[in-house]
């Protein structure tokens, strides 16, 4: 096989192992959550104690931004994660709305669906991802969710 055949085969050999992980690899958040992981490990991941632990969740409640996040586990293994952002105005919400909404966009792409107005979804890597806002009672919020599809 003459040099140039062999290096065009080793790079789309490269080029299929790349594609194929990149499919195949596991699920992980920005901030290194992973499916299956036990509630001692995500709280290593997670700084300070929660707010209140169960069986099946661990919540964190910060009573001066009254963000929070709530981890679902099943049989000790994570299988949510549900983050809330709290907002003064509702300026402010539409503001981080649509910077979430980039960053979503850039980790996990364009290819997602608008279920309602405000409403959006990605499924990537066996993970259902949902950033929707909420007005209720005079009160801002935004979700971002993280559910393991089976």
């Amino acid at each position: 096989m003459k040099k140039g055949n062999k290096w065009a085969l080793m790079s789309l050999l490269l080029l299929a192992n790349t594609l194929c992980h990149a499919q195949t690899a596991e699920f992980s958040t920005p901030e290194g959550y992973r499916w299956g992981m036990t509630k001692t490990q995500v709280l290593k991941i997670n700084k300070g104690e929660p707010t209140k632990s169960e069986n099946d969740f661990l919540y964190y409640l910060n009573t001066e931004t009254m963000n929070s996040l709530l981890y679902k586990f099943s049989d000790n293994q994570l299988v949510a994660i549900t983050k809330k952002y709290g907002f003064e105005t509702e300026d402010d919400l539409i503001s981080d709305f649509e910077k979430y909404k980039k960053q979503l966009i850039a980790l996990y792409g364009v290819n997602y669906k608008e279920i309602s107005f405000e409403t959006f979804e990605w499924i990537y890597r066996n993970t259902r991802i949902m950033l929707f806002n909420s007005y209720k009672d005079d009160k801002f919020k935004v979700f971002i969710t993280y559910e393991k599809i089976k």
